[in-house]
């Protein structure tokens, strides 16, 4: 079974990537190609972190999978994939499969593909709210994709423990400021 996006809550097929959104995405792509494995990508809330991140799992070549730290975020991020243009796109919570398992895309809460005993394969691994990363579930899921290249989506490249994101993540890629989003 595929999801499909609710009428009227994302954007539609063949959406329009803002300026910003593409140089983000430009810069995380050649960070790639470059030989980095690992990428943080930075923007404000409202600037379409989400956005960003689905353009670059539909564009990647492998399996990708979306990690998040709450339920409520699956769908929504899922409902971007689709308007990425993706295809079908598997969502686990609760333990469990909501669409299609042989996607190449999954959207993963935290918990659930901490706990699985197997894991989806990925080339690619998306982490939302990357600041929570250092975390030792965010760890353990980490140390069972060695291959695997990663991206780091956050608001917030600061943690409130002092740790540095700079053990999970190679580059940072700034968007956009609070005050061009506004003037926007």
């Amino acid at each position: 079974m595929a999801i499909a996006p609710p009428p009227g809550l994302c954007h539609p097929p063949g959406m329009q990537l803002r300026p910003y959104q593409e140089r983000a995405i430009a810069r995380a792509r050649s960070y790639y190609l470059r030989g980095r494995r690992s990428v943080c990508i930075v923007a404000p809330t409202g600037a379409g972190k989400g956005t960003i991140a689905a353009t670059l799992a539909q564009r990647a070549r492998g399996g990708v999978l979306f990690i998040v730290h709450t339920r409520e975020i699956i769908r929504d991020i899922g409902q971007r994939m689709l308007a990425a243009g993706a295809g079908t796109v598997g969502l686990w919570t609760r333990g469990r499969c909501e669409g299609d398992r042989g996607a190449r895309i999954h959207v993963c809460g935290i918990q659930t593909i901490r706990d699985r005993a197997e894991l989806p394969p990925a080339r690619l691994i998306i982490w939302d709210e990357c600041h929570r990363t250092r975390a030792a579930s965010y760890q353990a899921v980490r140390e069972r994709y060695p291959d695997a290249v990663h991206l780091g989506m956050t608001a917030t490249p600061i943690r409130g423990d002092g740790q540095s994101l700079g053990h999970d993540y190679q580059e940072l890629v700034q968007t956009v400021g609070v005050p061009d989003l506004i003037a926007a």
